[in-house]
């Protein structure tokens, strides 16, 4: 089959309005780790330094690390194309390796300025290797420096002990590619995860900078916790929006507090209203371009400080309105007003709870598989899921000498099932994608029915 090759239409990624979120509001008082990060970034290092092309920044909490670079992706030295990921377990979909390919690579194929291609669970780790070298080099042939920021590495949600670990730092190349630059983050503990080869970089402490805590960090501490407290303390919806975003693991929109609380969203908005950029943060959807915004806590350890204040009664009460609220719309049939968290977020709180009975249920749902088709136009993010959750499943069955055969064999078969769907697509499918400027989609999915016919 022969594909058109109409002009194509440049990726766009929308994360630099995320990382605004995580940036200070009134930054003041890093000039001078701003310019050892700006000569880091763009002068020559000797070839034989090791990790000459890393740096990371170690700290405790508190001390100002995401708010600095986020200061340094959103007003980057000239020359430099910073491609960012800010990790945080504070909002599920956005902790974890599968995540970091996803906005990495959208990323980088905006500043290639081409169609991001397709990709699936199996595919994913190499095609994002290969654009951080694509990238690379485009910026090196224009005679400007690509750089990779990661803040947070220490809240790595695919980070497990033994070989079935995949963390985001085994992602980063030993040896980044055309003179690209690395700069990290994240706290002295826990250790590099056991899945980063013993040469890498990483695994060297002459890449370290330790980063003395900002006196304006503490500041917004003093007064977030303060707000968190006043929240807890007043009881009512105040108290209920915490122990559900707790629950949840952020990304919760007002409209989905107002329906798991049974108030109104517009009361849910003022009552974040007062305390938002303070204890709670807000954050676009992942999907859509004009959805509603989810909140999320507004830093790690108030995260944690939450969740020691709120009792295990009432997490335990949260995460069954979470599931009974689940419930509802699979029962609906998973329809057009399917919250995001739903589709995104739901399944990891699952997968981290070990409730292996809902998440199969969840993952499995064919109805849920066509609305995350129509939300995100492709399987993939059903495809992940899938692979992820039979991953966790076996690795622990490996632990315990306990697999659960028939939960295995329901991911599997569903997972082989949506894998047929994609063989099943018909061609003229496939160049309605080209026609429309999808062409690297086109390309890939005429391609991976081409493989299975010839294999």
């Amino acid at each position: 089959m022969t594909l058109s090759s109409p002009a194509r239409r440049p990726a766009v990624s929308g994360y630099l309005l995320q990382v605004e979120r995580v940036a200070a509001a009134d930054f003041r008082g890093r000039e001078a780790e701003l310019s050892e990060l700006a000569s880091f970034s763009t002068e020559e290092r000797p070839q034989e330094a090791a990790g000459k092309d890393y740096w990371r920044w170690l700290a405790p909490a508190w001390a100002g690390k995401s708010a600095l670079l986020a200061e340094f992706v959103l007003n980057p030295p000239s020359g430099i194309d910073v491609v960012a990921f800010f990790i945080t377990s504070r909002m599920a979909g956005q902790n974890d390796a599968a995540a970091f390919c996803e906005v990495v690579q959208r990323q980088l194929y905006a500043l290639l300025r081409e169609e991001e291609p397709l990709s699936t669970p199996a595919t994913r780790d190499e095609q994002l290797r290969l654009a951080l070298d694509r990238a690379a080099e485009r910026c090196a042939t224009e005679g400007r420096q690509l750089v990779l920021v990661v803040d947070g590495l220490d809240e790595d949600h695919g980070v497990t002990a033994g070989p079935d670990c995949h963390s985001i730092a085994a992602l980063l190349p030993r040896t980044p590619p055309h003179g690209m630059r690395i700069i990290v983050a994240g706290r002295p503990h826990p250790p590099v995860p056991d899945d980063v080869p013993g040469d890498h970089p990483l695994r060297t402490t002459e890449i370290n900078h330790w980063l003395a805590p900002s006196p304006y960090a503490q500041a917004v501490r003093w007064e977030a916790e303060q707000n968190l407290l006043r929240l807890l303390d007043g009881g009512g919806l105040g108290r209920e929006l915490v122990g559900l975003t707790v629950a949840a693991g952020g990304g919760l929109s007002a409209r989905d507090i107002a329906e798991l609380t049974g108030s109104r969203p517009r009361l849910v908005e003022r009552e974040l209203s007062a305390v938002t950029g303070r204890s709670f943060r807000r954050r676009s959807v992942h999907w859509a371009s004009h959805g509603p915004e989810v909140y999320l806590l507004a830093h790690e350890e108030i995260q944690r400080s939450a969740a020691e204040l709120i009792t295990d009664t009432e997490l335990a009460d949260c995460r069954t309105r979470l599931h009974a609220w689940a419930q509802t719309y699979r029962s609906a049939g998973w329809p057009a007003t399917t919250p995001e968290y739903l589709l995104r977020g739901y399944a990891q709180l699952l997968r981290e709870l070990g409730d292996t009975r809902r998440l199969v249920e969840l993952v499995c749902d064919a109805a849920r598989h066509e609305r995350l088709w129509q939300v995100t136009g492709a399987d993939l993010e059903a495809l992940s899921e899938l692979s992820t959750s039979l991953d966790q499943l076996l690795a622990h069955g490996r632990q315990s000498g306990d697999l659960d055969v028939s939960a295995a064999l329901r991911l599997a078969a569903a997972r082989d099932g949506l894998h047929e769907r994609t063989r099943a697509l018909p061609p003229d499918l496939i160049g309605l994608w080209a026609r429309l400027g999808h062409t690297g989609r086109a390309i890939s999915l005429a391609e991976s029915q081409q493989s299975r016919t010839t294999g």
